[in-house]
């Protein structure tokens, strides 16, 4: 079985290349496995920010993560597997992983 990875950070162009890669692993008879990496926001003055601002960051990532995962097996009509993940951290090391 084929793979494919794609990163999404749910801005319009990754939603089209996540589609892509549907319609793509539709074609080739592959595997979807969407990552979204939240990474940890920078501040101006290099304090933390409160917990229940990062804690919301995560609910919103898993949703919007979830929702566009609904899209892509309504898109494949349940004819692709579709994974997802959310991992926390710096997008490049993740990836490498």
């Amino acid at each position: 079985m084929k793979n494919i990875i794609v990163p999404v950070n749910f801005s319009d162009n990754s939603s089209n290349a996540a589609r892509y890669a549907a319609d793509m692993a539709l074609a080739i008879d592959a595997d979807i496995h969407l990552i979204y990496v939240l990474q940890f926001p920078l501040t101006a003055a290099e304090t933390p920010i409160p917990d229940f601002v990062f804690e919301e960051m995560q609910r919103n990532g898993e949703l919007s993560l979830a929702s566009l995962s609904e899209d892509l097996v309504k898109r494949t009509r349940a004819q692709v597997n579709v994974t997802s993940i959310m991992e926390i951290g710096g997008l490049e090391f993740i990836l490498q992983e």
